[in-house]
């Protein structure tokens, strides 16, 4: 069975030729786009869905990241801690 997983690669290779100077790669392109995303019973709107998604779960990330180049302060751990608790629980802030 074929997933998107396995059409991932030739996916971000028609994305990229949507930059092209030509106009007539670029049509070419989103009809193949569509092609390949129709073999895998997707369309043009799952692709969007898939690009906010992981967006989301990019956001958490550079947060974190960004937490590593300032140490918090005693209030600033005190609530991120009280916020782990809160999630661990599974309950909503």
């Amino acid at each position: 069975m074929t997933t998107f997983a396995n059409i991932a690669p030739t996916t971000a290779k028609l994305l990229r030729l949507l930059g092209s100077d030509k106009p007539g790669e670029i049509i070419a392109s989103v009809h193949a786009l569509r092609r390949v995303l129709g073999s895998v019973n997707l369309d043009l709107h799952d692709l969007a869905t898939m690009v906010e998604g992981a967006a989301r779960r990019e956001i958490p990330r550079v947060f974190v990241r960004s937490m590593a180049r300032w140490p918090p302060t005693e209030r600033q751990r005190a609530w991120l801690g009280a916020l782990y608790e809160r999630c661990m629980k599974g309950e909503h802030p």
